[in-house]
């Protein structure tokens, strides 16, 4: 059967409206009884871990050693449930690990500025203070910063609780930890502290807060068709679309629709149109644009065929929108049996 080839578009701007049990050599330290925890620990950052607390300090690896891109620069990290590592490899051990700031990002992130927060008179009896911050460290919270610290014996006993916890940038205040807990916490560069009353203080799992999460994968479909956008876009001067799962929920109901229901047109059969379907599925826009095509297999002869058409392509180089998704369905025994719908969005 010869399959014709179709392509129609919409555009609507929208007004803003436990123990471990190694399964390796001492090299590398793995936690295979574990569950959930399937990453090892190995070189430098295993004898660090080890050398400074180990589990009840750091907790358990929760990603492999990699590359990341920080605010300080690009190192290899690796995350723990309470810390990011990061090594250093220019620098003389036992520096060339570092500890990320993680109670100075995960602050900034949530709260703004720490320097902003409120501060109270700084208390000296009983107290520590510290100018750097203008805040001070009162119990429970001082037992628990006076008595951890980084093992390193050429450090004093306040430079090893400072390279392991930081300075405090807030004052102590009644806060919901991520547990759903409401705990009197204290915020330090490089921890948060939870009292937790009969349980003592804690450390909160800074480290899973901010762990990256894996980029997610999609159907080499749907990403060439992407991909192939965006190089539009590119040699255009704009900005690239960011793959968005909601926008793509919303495309793939209509292309399932379309296949289904052996039509093709924006209009779904319950008469909705792209905007309402975007907001169904929770995309609360501010402008969106829909392009759609049918019978074609291939990414780029969509792309080629879109571009010479005004409509098509005034939708791919429309310069507001900043996310896609993209829905692909098949029916044999429908009159074009493939399907396409691109999502436009921004919010």
């Amino acid at each position: 059967m010869r399959l014709r080839f179709m392509l129609i578009l919409m555009l609507i701007i929208g007004s803003l409206s436990f123990s471990p049990k190694p399964a390796a050599a001492q090299t590398s330290l793995c936690f295979a009884d574990v569950p959930g925890i399937s990453n090892c620990i190995s070189g430098r950052f295993l004898s660090y871990w080890q050398q400074n607390g180990g589990l009840a300090v750091f907790g358990y690896p929760l990603s492999p050693a990699q590359s990341e891109t920080t605010a300080n620069g690009t190192f290899t990290t690796q995350y723990f449930e309470r810390q990011r590592f990061e090594l250093h490899p220019e620098l003389a051990a036992p520096y060339d690990v570092l500890l990320g700031r993680l109670g100075a990002e995960i602050y900034e992130r949530n709260h703004g500025n720490w320097r902003n927060s409120p501060k109270t008179n700084p208390s000296t009896q009983g107290c520590l203070v510290f100018n750097e911050t203008g805040r001070s460290v009162c119990e429970p919270f001082l037992s628990y910063w006076v008595n951890h610290g980084l093992l390193d014996g050429s450090l004093n006993a306040y430079e090893q609780s400072l390279s392991l916890l930081g300075l405090p940038l807030t004052e102590p205040r009644l806060e919901q930890n991520p547990d759903g807990d409401w705990v009197m916490t204290q915020w330090f560069e490089r921890a948060r502290l939870e009292d937790h009353s009969a349980k003592g203080v804690l450390l909160g799992r800074l480290g899973a807060e901010l762990k990256p999460q894996p980029a997610p994968s999609y159907p080499s479909e749907i990403t060439a068709l992407v991909d192939a956008i965006n190089r539009q876009r590119s040699q255009a001067g704009l900005s690239s679309l960011t793959i968005n799962s909601t926008l793509n929920q919303a495309a793939q109901i209509h292309s399932d629709d379309m296949a289904r229901n052996n039509f093709f047109e924006h209009t779904g059969s319950d008469g909705s149109n792209a905007g309402q379907r975007m907001q169904r599925v929770g995309y609360t826009w501010r402008a969106w644009a829909e392009n759609l095509a049918a019978g074609y297999t291939d990414a780029q002869a969509i792309i080629d065929a879109w571009m010479q058409s005004p409509g098509h392509r005034a939708n791919i180089l429309y310069a507001d929108v900043s996310e896609i998704g993209v829905g692909i369905a098949r029916n044999p025994n429908s009159e074009y049996q493939i399907y396409w719908t691109v999502n436009f969005g921004a919010r």
